[in-house]
């Protein structure tokens, strides 16, 4: 977008990227910019003077589950062995790796099986923060257990504030949440340290998403409503309207959409009423760009690998675009093992039976990790480094709060502005984010304030 915005004759924003970055906070296919596109993953584009744009798609992911009946074991024992083969590889290009650490159940494998890889240098990295760390003590306890040295990368608060501006500027997009000043921090606590950094990405999409349980649970509830004729599920649908509680928004679910539908909305962003209202949503389908969506998204597949594959084409898309933009400027890159060839061949075979247990998703995974840990670190619930984001917006973030009051906010028309400081942190945090990384986006790319200068360290 930088690049091609001095091309533009103007530079405005663009209508569908607009509502898929308030829907979602990324954009797919599109971008924020009108007249500037993405090229989807695993294509190219050939262009020609005075002939459109062509894109050719070159590679899909292929799920083709095994009929096999082959036990748990066994497909743990297939994920062992493909990672033993690509962390390998990896060390045949890189001798110094950094592991992000978060305690959970994927980068403590990674952790594990790094740690016995012959790498001249591994240390897993966790950042902490002022205030509630849940999960550092179990990625302490990971590294001890393994014998790794465990780095621990503090973030202050003039940090959290000096680096809002340059996380807008560099992903070029509203941040999807508040962890990209996490990475951001422990990209640049890495530079210099590591030849690359590996983490546990992808592996929920591949292995086994949580997701998919909700899936499941919403395709039983809607069978039990097949016998309610079409017009009264939707009055009552409407009836419900944006549902504060979580159970009566997922009946709304049930009465108002169809399973294409549920899966294409699962990653959506919640406001609620209010935030709704101050948003001023743009209207449209509840899905990112239809277009886009229709290159990967396969409707005959089962359930469980469509979730899969849209799952890993947009949400996990735009982890990686993170990595990417964040690290560049460090000289920092990210390597996700779990999408390496022998792993993206395995998790294409595995039965849908064995991407989730019950309650239990990525069991395979798990029934793996549990080789390495204690049972009972491998089966307790992880909250994946929940940042403080009420106390964030209070302090770190309150100078950049102070823009949405502006009369600059108000005549570009995009928000509600009205009450939009005398929102409640602790409960319209997602409304107030939002506003705020979409109003630093048309500042720096609109008004022409953006720089690269912002921040690099």
């Amino acid at each position: 977008i930088k690049s091609l915005c001095p091309l533009l004759d103007c530079v405005n924003l663009d209508p569908e990227g607009l509502r898929q970055a308030i829907d979602y906070r990324y954009v797919l296919g599109d971008t924020l910019i009108d007249g500037v596109s993405q090229v989807m993953p695993a294509c190219h584009v050939r262009l020609a003077v005075g002939k459109s744009p062509v894109e050719t798609q070159y590679w899909k992911l292929t799920f083709r589950p095994s009929p096999t009946s082959d036990t748990l074991d066994s497909w743990a024992d297939r994920v062992d062995t493909g990672l033993d083969a690509c962390l390998a590889r990896l060390r045949d290009r890189h001798r110094d790796i950094g592991i992000l650490l978060s305690g959970g159940v994927d980068s403590s494998l990674l952790a594990a099986k790094a740690a016995s890889s012959g790498f001249r240098t591994c240390v897993a990295l966790t950042a902490r923060w002022p205030g509630d760390n849940p999960e550092l003590e179990a990625a302490a306890a990971v590294a001890r257990h393994v014998g790794i040295q465990h780095q621990i990368v503090d973030i202050d608060e003039s940090y959290i504030e000096k680096s809002f501006p340059w996380i807008v500027w560099r992903l070029e997009e509203p941040p999807r949440h508040y962890n990209s000043v996490v990475l951001a921090r422990l990209f640049g606590a890495a530079s210099g340290q590591f030849d690359t950094l590996i983490s546990g990405h992808a592996a929920d999409a591949l292995f086994g998403p949580p997701g998919i349980i909700g899936l499941d649970v919403f395709r039983r509830r809607r069978s039990q409503l097949e016998f309610v004729p079409r017009s009264p599920k939707t009055r009552l649908a409407g009836l419900l309207g944006r549902a504060n509680s979580h159970r009566f928004d997922h009946l709304k679910k049930c009465l108002a959409i169809n399973e294409h539908e549920y899966i294409q909305s699962y990653i959506e962003i919640q406001y609620g009423v209010l935030g709704d209202s101050l948003l001023r949503r743009q209207p449209g389908p509840s899905n990112p760009g239809r277009k886009s969506v229709n290159r990967f998204y396969e409707p005959m597949e089962t359930a469980a690998e469509r979730f899969q594959r849209y799952d890993l084409y947009t949400f996990n898309q735009t982890h990686t675009q993170v990595f990417d933009r964040l690290g560049a400027p460090h000289g920092i890159g990210v390597t996700s093992p779990f999408l390496a060839p022998e792993m993206v061949e395995i998790a294409e075979t595995l039965p849908s039976t064995l991407k989730a247990d019950g309650p239990t998703a990525k069991p395979v995974l798990k029934a793996l990790a549990a080789r390495y840990f204690p049972r009972e670190w491998i089966y307790r619930p992880h909250q994946g480094f929940p940042t403080p984001t009420a106390h964030w917006l209070q302090g770190a973030f309150s100078s950049w709060r102070r823009q949405l009051s502006g009369n600059r906010l108000a005549s570009r028309g995009l928000l509600n502005v009205s009450d939009l400081q005398a929102m409640d942190p602790d409960r319209n945090y997602e409304t107030i984010w939002t506003a705020m990384t979409l109003e630093m986006f048309c500042r720096q790319f609109l008004d022409g304030e953006g720089s690269d200068s912002f921040m690099t360290g």
